[in-house]
């Protein structure tokens, strides 16, 4: 039996053009609304977005910019870490402690 499926999986490229067809769809959708709605301020054209997006990678400070985001985002994980891991251990030594900070854990919890 010839199909383009085998195995209950889709064939590589009809996979792959699955996704270039998403993209084209989605692509004519953003630029369609950028037409209509006419204000480059709301919803810039593709076009448009392409050449603000290579002016900011051509900038001198991209780079800088792109390493200090991610080194803080980093730091960031690194210094949570290690603050949750030391809370932990004094909340699970310290009963007194685990009773002031509970409220806060719950609204931690709570949050997405």
């Amino acid at each position: 039996m010839n199909s383009i499926m085998k195995n209950n999986h889709v064939l590589p490229c009809n996979k792959a053009l699955k996704h270039i067809i998403s993209v084209v769809i989605i692509l004519g959708i953003w630029e369609i609304s950028a037409l209509i709605v006419s204000d480059s301020f709301f919803l810039p054209d593709i076009p448009e977005t392409f050449l603000a997006l290579i002016k900011i990678i051509s900038a001198k400070s991209f780079l800088k910019i792109i390493f200090t985001s991610f080194y803080r985002v980093i730091l960031g994980l690194i210094v949570g870490t290690v603050l949750g891991v030391v809370f932990a251990v004094l909340c699970h030594k310290i009963d007194f402690l685990a009773t002031i900070l509970s409220p806060l854990i719950s609204i931690m919890k709570a949050t997405p």
